[in-house]
């Protein structure tokens, strides 16, 4: 397994470098076959003890004022939040950037970091790391598409191919098919 930007899919996949992709607001050329889709909310991650903490959804706005632990600009979740921040004519606050999940989410136990994250690239239980997650309203941050794909025309290994199984299969129960 690889993690890679969302427009390193691509040639990952013609390359043959990968099997099968997974990409939250990938772009897709006309040689990838999508396999699976599967719309995703981006949750706030922040700290059990944050001002945000809490249940329901909120508002971007409302996180505009702290400062945020955020992927790099090759990720779909930072991708719509640029977009999600120019229309409320707002820049977003970053203070630290990573492609590394697991070291934005260790940057939360500061008690005034936030952070954005789709759920399928969440950890089941975020108690442990005593984390508190909670949706964004769709009116002000749009979800995107969760893509599942491998290159059209290509036979996948066995072991690739029942792993692409699982992963459909976990995203049409709503499950994280690699938390």
């Amino acid at each position: 397994m690889r993690v890679c930007g969302r427009h390193g899919a691509e040639s990952a996949l013609s390359s043959h470098e990968a099997d099968i992709a997974i990409v939250h607001e990938g772009h897709w050329g006309t040689g990838l076959q999508i396999v699976a889709e599967h719309r995703q909310v981006i949750n706030l991650l922040c700290h059990e003890q944050h001002d945000l903490a809490g249940e329901g959804a909120l508002r971007l706005r409302d996180c505009l004022g702290y400062p945020m632990a955020l992927p790099t600009r090759s990720n779909g979740v930072r991708y719509l939040l640029e977009k999600a921040a120019d229309r409320l004519q707002r820049p977003l606050p970053i203070a630290i950037e990573s492609d590394n999940f697991g070291f934005l989410r260790r940057c939360l136990a500061d008690e005034g970091t936030i952070s954005f994250q789709v759920p399928v690239a969440l950890p089941r239980s975020m108690a442990v790391e005593r984390l508190c997650r909670r949706e964004v309203d769709g009116r002000d941050l749009a979800g995107g598409r969760l893509l599942v794909g491998q290159l059209k025309g290509r036979t996948l290994p066995v072991a690739a191919a029942r792993f692409l199984e699982r992963v459909v299969t976990a995203l049409e129960r709503d499950e994280s098919p690699i938390g």
